[in-house]
């Protein structure tokens, strides 16, 4: 696969990690203060999301596939402080943002994928949150 992107040459790009599902590979590149989402099938690849990133090692971290889904923390910032890093899955054809957090640290599914636990910046403390899934 080959991923070209615009002859920008005030920045550099830097991939980062990624995951699969389905067949079809999520990966991030960083650039200009952004992480970009994207998602390749075979020879093409599709820009699916771009976030605010302060952390130039921006990257995606599995957590659990849930239902024919893989879920993920794009780490898009240091969790040690308040910051917007996303939740979210990916089934193989739509990338969904599924936490209602606007300092989400991090997040964990349990092995049934029944109940997730979101760890959270509120008021300058770190909150634990656990949510029953449907």
């Amino acid at each position: 696969m080959l991923l070209e992107l615009p002859d920008d040459r005030s920045s550099i790009a830097a991939l980062g990690a990624g995951t699969s599902c389905n067949g079809v590979t999520l990966f991030v590149v960083r650039r200009h203060g952004k992480a970009e989402i994207y998602s390749s099938r075979g020879e093409t690849a599709r820009l699916e999301l771009v976030i605010d990133s302060a952390d130039p090692n921006a990257r995606i971290i599995e957590r659990r596939d849930v239902h024919g889904a893989v879920w993920f923390l794009l780490l898009a910032f240091p969790t040690y402080q308040p910051a917007r890093n996303v939740a979210m899955s990916f089934d193989g054809v739509t990338v969904r943002c599924f936490a209602d957090f606007i300092d989400l640290s991090d997040f964990d599914v349990d092995a049934r994928g029944g109940r997730v636990v979101f760890t959270h910046w509120q008021n300058g403390d770190r909150h634990l949150t656990v949510k029953e899934l449907q």
